[in-house]
């Protein structure tokens, strides 16, 4: 298989930021961490470059700085577990950790005999003092359905097996912690959008945005899987489902993100455009994906994950 392939520049019809706390939330996750004793010093400094102190400056660019501070934390630990997905051998062993993350959501659960356990118990009982039960009760929904794709990623990769392209298109949606980062910029500011307006429309831009972020992803860490032979990316499912070069899938996969750009555009001013008393909480939120969309991006060139 050909490698160190050309990924094309992409380029958004709006412009990301970056909050002024980005190198105070960088250190501050490092200290984190350490306090908890879940990495060794050396493994705790490759996370260091990974910066997910900035990516989380990028996704709450306007956000208080303690909203910041439990993305970033929360990315670090979701960043572990999905490292730890790709080395797992024992698919029992793998779904008891998920079950036991959730049972701390659900229950306040914690194995005392396990650090970073301890570190997921510390973060969830700092975000249920910042948030109203609703709003934990859609978080664990996504995390379930989450870790579900996690187990399903798990067991392709221990059959050493390639999962269907339709099914990978599907799956992908929540491998990955977007949803979950979104719920979070929700939470930013206390910014929660009422019922009243998630619609057909809303959840129709959210699903958009989060199709263009993993898709974006699956082009930039293309690279890093084409070197360890994971399948599991977009490029990799359409080059060997429909016989392509890796070239023209990549640009097969180049096409379908702008288009799920044009889309997401185009359902944007849509659900502005429907009167409702909550405009404020909705261009918030929808600020937020924007940020997201372009900050993943733009993280994606200075971290050292990919």
């Amino acid at each position: 298989m050909e490698h160190s392939v050309v990924i094309p520049k992409i380029n958004y019809p709006f412009s990301g930021d970056i909050s002024k706390h980005a190198e105070e939330v960088q250190l501050s996750t490092h200290e984190w961490a350490a306090s908890q004793k879940i990495l060794d010093p050396i493994t705790l400094e490759k996370y260091d470059e990974e910066k997910l102190g900035f990516l989380a400056s990028r996704i709450h660019a306007n956000g208080e700085k303690q909203d910041i501070e439990l993305t970033s934390e929360f990315l670090l630990l979701f960043c572990i577990l999905d490292d730890y997905s790709d080395q797992v051998k024992n698919e029992n062993e793998f779904n008891l950790y998920l079950t036991e993350i959730l049972s701390i959501f659900a229950n306040g659960y914690t194995n005392e005999n396990d650090a970073l356990l301890g570190a997921w118990v510390d973060w969830w009982r700092r975000v249920k003092g910042v948030t109203n039960v609703t709003w934990r009760e859609k978080f664990i929904h996504d995390a379930m359905r989450c870790f579900d794709s996690l187990k399903w990623e798990v067991r392709y990769r221990i059959k050493n097996a390639s999962p269907d392209l339709n099914e990978y298109m599907i799956e992908r949606q929540h491998t990955g912690s977007v949803y979950l980062v979104f719920d979070l910029i929700e939470k930013s500011n206390q910014n929660y959008i009422p019922n009243e307006i998630k619609g057909e429309l809303f959840f129709h831009l959210v699903e958009s945005a989060n199709k263009i972020v993993n898709w974006t992803n699956d082009l930039v860490s293309l690279n890093r899987e084409l070197e360890t032979g994971d399948v599991h990316n977009l490029v990799v499912c359409i080059q060997k489902q429909e016989n392509l070069s890796l070239n023209e899938a990549i640009s097969k996969v180049e096409k379908l993100h702008y288009q799920e750009v044009d889309n997401f555009m185009k359902v944007k001013e849509k659900l502005l455009n429907v009167p409702h008393p909550y405009q404020h909480e909705l261009n918030e939120f929808i600020l937020g994906l924007k940020q997201s969309i372009a900050g993943y991006y733009e993280w994606s060139v200075e971290t050292n994950r990919y």
